[in-house]
């Protein structure tokens, strides 16, 4: 199952979309995940803190409610930071950072700021991420050559992202899954327009597949990328290293 057009992706729509869906946003990812999001978050994390070997502060892109940036913070001792453009998103983000815990709080850090045009000095993070955010940029090859061009030599690029199950059982239900059924469950739950639900899934279908990302980021010069796989490769969790360019 394949949907016959590439999503609109340009900034405007994209910020306007996820203003829209904002106040709903942690829903639909629950939703769109089957529950099981938070699980990929947190063993996201846990690989990437353990194969860390850079000091210094972690930056997570695209960062929209700020639910892997929370996991960054309440998982390790680093300073963290999240941005996005959409400042309804950072508003929902504010709003957890200030049920943490005080210690957690000082630690973290909301900044408005486009994935394209990251407002950070080169080399300033030992890690930087991106959760379910990727796809939804313009260019995908500018926003990882920034998240490349802000992490300090040694450090570590990971994105996580939805993909396709590989089991051509489990692909054909959860496309169907994707296209037929989330849309109008998210539109009647949410009453937000069917069309910020229809975005999603469309963007997930229309994204690289995982060997395609991994190529993307040898091209830009990131060394040696890993992809981890989970639940059937229905998310993938790809990584690799800056070398000293």
């Amino acid at each position: 199952m394949s949907i016959p057009n590439s999503p609109d992706k340009s900034p405007s729509r994209i910020r306007g979309l996820f203003a829209a869906i904002a106040p709903r946003y942690d829903f639909l990812n629950h939703l769109l995940s089957v529950g099981i999001d938070k699980s990929w978050r947190r063993r996201s994390v846990q690989t990437l803190l353990s194969q860390l070997r850079v000091d210094g502060s972690v930056l997570d892109v695209c960062t929209g409610t700020g639910d892997f940036a929370i996991e960054l913070v309440r998982s390790s001792e680093r300073d963290v930071y999240g941005v996005d453009f959409t400042k309804e998103m950072l508003q929902i983000a504010e709003q957890k950072r200030q049920k943490l815990p005080t210690e957690q709080q000082d630690r973290l850090k909301f900044v408005e700021g486009d994935a394209l045009k990251l407002p950070f000095e080169d080399a300033t993070f030992a890690l930087v991420t991106v959760a379910f955010g990727l796809r939804n940029t313009a260019d995908t090859n500018q926003a990882l050559k920034e998240m490349q061009r802000v992490v300090k030599p040694g450090g570590i690029v990971a994105v996580l992202e939805f993909s396709m199950p590989r089991l051509p059982l489990i692909k054909w239900l959860y496309s169907f899954y994707f296209v037929r059924v989330l849309p109008y469950v998210g539109h009647i739950i949410s009453k937000a327009p069917i069309d910020s639900y229809r975005h999603l899934p469309e963007s997930v279908l229309d994204f690289d597949n995982t060997n395609q990302l991994t190529e993307r980021m040898k091209t830009i010069g990131l060394n040696n990328p890993q992809a981890k796989r989970m639940t059937f490769s229905i998310a993938t969790l790809c990584y690799a290293t800056r070398g000293n360019l």
